[in-house]
């Protein structure tokens, strides 16, 4: 019972701890809330419960999958914070967008399996990373930004460059075209959140397209 009451209480503090620090500075109570400091938490109650490295690994494995769903409300509340939606209902419709992203995830994962998910999720790190770095270049020729902005773009190309050889396919151009409908789909997001442009029609049937024709090329037979 006393090691029951241990845990609430330590991960009591962590919450009231965020909740402190949020009133004189949210930028460092969001980086405390974005430490995995839960999970680290619960990966050393685990191991000291049980000692059991299999069941650590799929525990470790399984956060990482269900951490994924979560991360869209982040970006959701402030959007319709900042068109004077109120707190509650901004809440409400972020836990929604997260319950149901977690029943795709799990429908996801009990459909293609991890491999295929994986996959997809590298495509859209490399997305991430490519639009982000080309779009330092754009920001310092087109946008008169300093210089120095080419320094993170050319890393951000990198990873992106990286990312993308992380793949399994076979072959790289089988890779780069499949790739090439979750770069529209992510760049036309990047519209809208970063430039606030909203995209129309055209813009979202173009992407749908392409991700259709990308689809096709993902999930050809033995492909993933």
């Amino acid at each position: 019972m006393t090691y029951l009451i241990l845990k609430a209480i330590l991960s009591a503090i962590i919450i009231v701890a965020v909740s402190e620090v949020a009133r004189r500075s949210p930028g460092i109570a969001a980086l405390i809330s974005a430490l995995p400091l839960i999970a680290v938490l619960s990966m050393i109650w685990l191991w000291r419960d049980t000692g059991d490295a299999d069941r650590m690994a799929q525990y470790a494995q399984a956060t990482f999958w269900y951490v994924l769903p979560s991360l869209p409300m982040f970006l959701l509340i402030p959007v319709l914070l900042k068109r004077d939606i109120a707190f509650w209902p901004a809440l409400g419709a972020g836990c929604l967008l997260t319950v149901l992203l977690y029943v795709a995830m799990v429908a996801l994962l009990g459909r293609i399996g991890v491999k295929a998910v994986k996959q997809l999720l590298l495509y859209g790190l490399a997305a991430l990373a490519e639009i982000g770095g080309c779009f330092a270049f754009w920001a310092w020729l087109r946008l008169d930004r300093s210089p120095l902005w080419l320094i993170p773009g050319m890393v951000s190309l990198a990873i992106f460059a990286w990312v993308l050889a992380l793949s399994e396919a076979e072959a790289a151009g089988r890779t780069y075209a499949a790739y090439g409908g979750i770069y529209i789909l992510s760049s036309l997001v990047w519209l809208w959140a970063v430039e606030g442009m909203r995209p129309d029609r055209w813009d979202v049937t173009g992407a749908s397209i392409c991700l259709f024709g990308a689809m096709i090329i993902f999930y050809g037979p033995g492909r993933t």
